[in-house]
């Protein structure tokens, strides 16, 4: 049986919720994997760039269901 992959959760672009075989309304939490139309040498420089951007986006950490990444740390800094 293969699981159910769910594209409504638009609130992470990084990973993606997958239902679990067996356990009917539980969801596991899985990267998102590149497509295999991309480039061997391609796939890995977005894989990279994904890391990156989600440790700058989300990655620090989360406050009243708010996730907050390096990017708006280092943004509270002045110039």
């Amino acid at each position: 049986m293969v699981p159910t992959i769910l594209t409504n959760d638009t609130q992470d672009p990084y990973f993606a919720r997958i239902e679990v075989p067996g356990k009917p309304g539980k969801f596991k939490k899985v990267k998102k994997q590149v497509p295999d139309y991309i480039p061997e040498h391609d796939a890995v420089i977005l894989a990279k760039m994904r890391s990156r951007a989600y440790k700058l986006d989300m990655c620090l950490f989360n406050f009243l269901g708010i996730r907050f990444g390096w990017s708006s740390v280092i943004g509270l800094l002045p110039a």
